[in-house]
């Protein structure tokens, strides 16, 4: 393992996620998602995933997940750019997000246990 790239963005980050070939990654910061390349230069800037505690990547699908503490699901497709889908969990701030790698189901994990 070979570290790619290191620089400061002066925030917050709640969680990483590698993209596609792992030349692209999204960050989550204090307020927004934004997407860097394996350079660290900032790419896009993903304003509809505001207060974002987790991210997940399916690849085979091209979709980043996120969830946050507006308690909403939202997947955008990474190759367009749009929100495919928002779900909202009516469970508050959920803090755990996990994929099954095996048939991509996400699992999250809320404060009052559910």
């Amino acid at each position: 393992f070979n570290l790619q790239t290191e620089f400061h963005v002066q925030e917050t980050i709640r969680d990483v996620s590698l993209l596609h070939n792992h030349t692209m990654f999204a960050v989550a910061q204090k307020k927004y998602v934004y997407i860097y390349d394996n350079s660290g230069i900032e790419l896009h800037c993903l304003r509809h995933h505001t207060d974002i505690n987790r991210l997940e990547f399916l690849p085979y699908h091209f979709l980043l997940a996120s969830i946050g503490k507006t308690g909403y699901l939202k997947y955008q497709d990474t190759s367009t750019g749009t929100i495919i889908s928002q779900h909202r969990t009516k469970l508050g701030d959920c803090g755990v997000m996990v994929q099954n790698p095996r048939n991509a189901v996400l699992c999250l994990g809320h404060r009052n246990g559910t």
